[in-house]
């Protein structure tokens, strides 16, 4: 049967371009990606390449050599996903290894605190944290070591120009394949115009409380 009746619709235009190209060019050989139809009817990705020993005269034909890569491409879109939704998420969202240092870091974070990742990727997450809070780093980081996940953590951070902000923070532990800590998730959520409200609130109520003593 014609292998072509194989190879998913979609990516037969493509197919079809670079077996031309290698049918002009005797000896040459090509590598390309496709889904291919499995005998269950299911489509499966195959990573194949293909050599012309057309001039062979023990092959006279095109040899193609494959194999699956299905659960790398499914791996690959759901890394595509993930990193969709960190992108378009409207939380901060950092990631850094267990050193402090940047190593991740979506447009919610850049509109948070003002720097583009290609300022703050590879630097110190200290960055971000104002004179008075220097300590907390160690300590998060420590407990990170150890597996623990931080919940809303309510604290202060630097924007670019310098001003303080009030975040609440979400920290939880990045691991590898063997559950192993390598990292930090930090997720922030910027609660400036909430403090202040709570401060207007709190001196309202000292306010009243004053006039109501002198009264």
């Amino acid at each position: 049967k014609k292998i072509f009746n194989f190879i998913h619709p979609e990516d037969l235009e493509y197919i079809y371009k670079i077996f031309g190209e290698l049918l002009q060019k005797p000896g040459s050989f090509v590598s390309a990606e496709c889904r291919y139809r499995h005998h269950n009817g299911s489509w499966r990705w195959l990573e194949g390449t293909g050599s012309n020993l057309l001039a062979d005269q023990g092959m006279k034909s095109i040899v193609i050599n494959c194999r699956d890569i299905t659960e790398r491409k499914k791996d690959q879109e759901d890394r595509y996903r993930l990193a969709a939704v960190v992108d378009n998420s409207n939380d901060a969202i950092i990631a850094e290894n267990l050193d402090g240092i940047i190593t991740n870091w979506n447009n919610a974070a850049e509109r948070l605190y003002g720097y583009a990742a290609s300022e703050v990727i590879g630097k110190s997450i200290t960055v971000l944290v104002p004179d008075g809070h220097a300590d907390e780093v160690p300590n998060i980081l420590a407990r990170l070591k150890r597996g623990e996940i931080l919940q809303q953590i309510e604290t202060k951070r630097r924007y670019k120009d310098g001003h303080e902000i009030d975040v609440s923070l979400t920290i939880s532990p990045i691991k590898d394949a063997k559950k192993k800590t390598v990292g930090a998730s930090v997720i922030a959520r910027d609660i400036t115009a909430r403090k202040r409200a709570e401060q207007h609130i709190q001196e309202a109520a000292r306010l009243k409380t004053e006039f109501t003593s002198t009264v």
